[in-house]
């Protein structure tokens, strides 16, 4: 693997991070209908990108990159991120969820269980 491509690889996780962490905020604090939480979440995404696409100029190019060199990259980077996002997404939601739904549905059967059992006594 060559040395553009592990940096792109690497930048590309670190645009993931900020998505994740907006992502879990959001989950955490129920604020995914919260339009001024929408708008944070861009500006942090588009901070992120002009961050990591000025790291990549200065570092890989010595300070000076044609547009369609930064625009591929960028775009590369970014299909990374949304990549790991998505795969984190879907690991939170897919097990997480189910798994915390789950202990919910076997602590309300138990109940519903104790709760028969003093039915049947009498």
């Amino acid at each position: 693997m060559g040395k553009k491509t592990k940096m792109i690889l690497s930048l590309g996780a670190i645009i993931s991070l900020p998505i994740i962490l907006m992502s879990v905020i959001a989950y955490a604090f129920d604020l995914s209908d919260a339009k001024w939480f929408g708008w944070i979440s861009m500006l942090v995404f588009v901070l992120s990108i002009v961050f990591v696409q000025r790291y990549y100029r200065n570092n890989f190019y010595g300070g000076y990159i044609s547009y369609s060199k930064l625009l591929g990259g960028t775009m590369l980077m970014v299909l990374i991120a949304l990549s790991i996002s998505t795969v984190f997404s879907t690991f939170i939601q897919g097990f997480i969820v189910a798994l915390i739904s789950s202990a919910f549905i076997k602590k309300n059967t138990d109940a519903f269980a104790e709760a028969m059992k003093g039915v049947e006594n009498e």
